[in-house]
């Protein structure tokens, strides 16, 4: 069969063979029997690149529930030891993005930090004339 050693005194698989092993592999992808032996033979490459790419999203899906756990139990554990409330972690503010972000809303991002950040160091200036017109006045 196929994968094994051949030697001198072996026969090697016959094609109907090969085909007989290969078949539950395309099964278990979802290939009906009479896709697999009467239907076009570009069938296989198509369920097997269907199954790769079902593998790799269940892959991606996985490994996003391991973060959103690690940040779960790291929200918990680090609360518990943390000494005052300012100290404690947060969980995650949104969840993970699917997809890249466009260049749109890359500086559509970028612009809204942008904002933010202006309108905090005019708060922080305003703060800081106010506290400075009270000292000259005081």
């Amino acid at each position: 069969m196929v994968g094994e050693v051949l030697t001198e005194e072996s026969e090697p698989p016959t094609t109907t063979q090969i085909f007989e092993e290969q078949c539950p592999y395309y099964m278990a992808m979802g290939m009906s029997l009479s896709e697999f032996w009467d239907g076009d033979p570009m069938l296989v490459v198509y369920y097997r690149k269907a199954f790769q790419i079902r593998q790799d999203m269940i892959n991606a899906w996985e490994w996003r529930m391991g973060v959103y756990n690690l940040s779960a139990f790291g929200t918990v554990i680090g609360s518990m030891f943390a000494k005052n409330k300012n100290d404690m972690p947060e969980y995650m503010k949104e969840p993970l993005p699917l997809r890249e972000k466009t260049e749109e809303e890359k500086q559509a991002e970028i612009q809204a930090q942008n904002d933010r950040f202006a309108a905090l160091l005019e708060r922080n200036m305003a703060r800081f004339n106010a506290t400075k017109e009270q000292a000259n006045d005081g």
